[in-house]
């Protein structure tokens, strides 16, 4: 994963942005906390424009294409299940 010390413009939905990317990683807890999962992902980070600030962060799909997901709208439940992940700890 490439880390940008200098600045690179990004364009989006709120417009552009001087953007870095950094090394991040993203962590999930099982439903039962016996264990932890994580993503090492790069992340765009940018000062963003105050348009920008009202349009809602997403999950990206790098992570939610490794897992199995359930969305039961009558039961109002999302469930995700891990099928593949960059690093998993169990938690004591």
């Amino acid at each position: 994963m490439r880390c940008y010390r200098t600045p690179f413009e990004s364009f989006g939905i709120g417009g552009s942005a001087p953007t870095y990317v950094e090394r991040a990683r993203l962590a999930f807890a099982d439903a039962n906390g016996d264990r932890v999962y994580g993503y090492d992902i790069p992340l765009l980070v940018h000062h963003p424009t105050t348009d920008a600030m009202r349009v809602p962060s997403l999950l990206g799909r790098d992570i939610i294409d490794r897992w199995r997901v359930t969305y039961d709208k009558s039961a109002s439940e999302l469930a995700a299940d891990v099928v593949s992940c960059d690093a998993e700890f169990p938690v004591q």
